[in-house]
């Protein structure tokens, strides 16, 4: 076991903070966003066929072959638990338990990297950066990431080789691509700082396993995930995940121009300079990945900036005013604030959902009508089990969220925006 130790300032501080952000956004307590449903149908399909899926997963396998994967972890956590409180509560057990765990887990890394003062005060920047506040309330293997990443680096940092392993063969076996940054942060920290008494193989050795996942699960990713790159939209999404963390850069700009760094901040340069790719392939998630280091970061900025300013009331106001503007400015930019506007599936999307499932049989596909609208396949294939197609010549039924202007097909149902629509050539 990794020792820890208690403070209970800060712990009072981190479970006020996630009780705040459930009372103001309620919402988090539900079945938010559409990633949970992809997660709920492959954890369903394994109660099922009670089989693990180590590599297969039914649903996701292209019909031509082509692989479709996701590690397998999450999916064993909320597979397990629903045996007890039922599949559709297993998420909602595990939401509100992500962002303390998490928090913790990065409070005691601080620690051990620094003291008590700064991973006090690096908690308090982090509680500003609504992305990381949302992504961890939500049900999703990325939130476990961020309880397994800050361990990894701690259990490193006290040369525990085994259980560094083991816990980044966990993080690898979870989520693909920022697990094998972090294995690369370990390997360059320990090139970087010719750490002689760690012997990285034994870390390696242990976590092999989960490389191996990740090679397969990213070449199948890869294989079916590739659409053509729409350089402005992309564009326009790295701007906005600049924006979200504008404040965190100015603080670190500041650390910059005062040349703060030292030996025990090597690891958190080394963990923002592998967000790098992130911001750049899905910038979506790089506010609340680079959000940890960017924090401890921009603390030590604001503990420097103390000896700039002698007047302490001015400090203060000027550190309130900060926080302030990175919690407005990381709300106001994160893309997916809208998933905080309403449930994964309103009211009337569940009656359209029933509607195929009580009218269409099982042997017949329904078609979402284009690669964007995966998400409504998830939602169909875990709520009525049938299987679903972008393809608009496999199918005899379409599901769409608009008007669709074609003799070739008529309205069946309709709820909302929701509409059903039936082949009639």
């Amino acid at each position: 076991m990794i020792p820890m130790e208690t403070d209970k300032k800060a712990y009072t501080l981190i479970i006020a903070v996630s009780i705040l952000f459930i009372c103001a956004v309620p919402l988090s307590m539900k079945l938010l966003d559409n990633d949970v449903f992809y997660h709920l149908l492959i954890a369903k399909q394994m109660i099922e066929s009670g089989q693990p899926y180590f590599f297969n997963q039914p649903y996701f396998n292209h019909p031509q072959g082509i692989l479709h994967y996701y590690p397998p972890l999450f999916h064993w956590i909320l597979a397990l638990t629903s045996l007890i409180v039922g599949l559709e509560n297993a998420p909602l057990i595990w939401k509100p338990l992500f962002y303390p765990l998490a928090v913790f887990s990065f409070y005691h890394l601080v620690s051990k990297s620094f003291d008590k003062k700064t991973a006090y005060y690096s908690l308090i920047v982090l509680s500003t950066v609504f992305p990381f506040l949302a992504r961890t309330h939500m049900a999703i293997p990325e939130a476990l990431q961020y309880i397994l990443i800050p361990l990894i680096f701690y259990a490193y940092l006290e040369n525990k080789e085994k259980t560094c392993g083991l816990l980044l063969l966990m993080a690898l076996i979870n989520h693909l691509y920022d697990s094998l940054l972090i294995a690369l942060v370990i390997l360059a920290h320990a090139r970087f700082n010719r750490n002689k008494g760690y012997a990285i193989h034994r870390t390696l050795l242990i976590a092999l396993p989960g490389l191996i996942i990740q090679l397969y699960g990213i070449t199948g990713h890869m294989m079916v995930y590739s659409p053509p790159i729409d350089l402005w939209f992309l564009n326009q999404k790295i701007n906005l995940a600049l924006s979200g963390t504008s404040m965190l850069l100015l603080l670190g700009l500041y650390y910059a121009t005062r040349q703060l760094n030292n030996p025990k901040n090597t690891i958190y340069l080394l963990w923002i300079i592998s967000s790098i790719p992130v911001l750049f392939i899905l910038p979506g998630r790089f506010p609340a990945y680079a959000a940890m280091p960017l924090s401890v970061i921009g603390a030590i900025s604001l503990m420097d900036l103390r000896k700039n300013i002698s007047d302490k009331k001015i400090y203060l106001l000027v550190v309130f005013l900060l926080l302030v503007l990175n919690l407005l400015f990381s709300t106001l930019f994160y893309p997916h604030i809208y998933d905080y506007m309403k449930p994964g599936i309103d009211e009337q999307e569940e009656k359209a959902l029933n509607w195929i499932k009580q009218n269409i049989t099982l042997d017949e596909v329904v078609s979402v009508g284009s690669a964007g609208r995966y998400y409504e396949g998830y939602k169909i294939a875990y709520y009525s089990g049938h299987k679903t197609t972008d393809s608009w010549n496999k199918s005899r039924y379409l599901y769409a969220l608009y008007d669709v202007d074609d003799s070739g097909w008529n309205l069946s149902a309709q709820y909302g925006r929701y509409r059903i629509y039936e082949r009639t050539i």
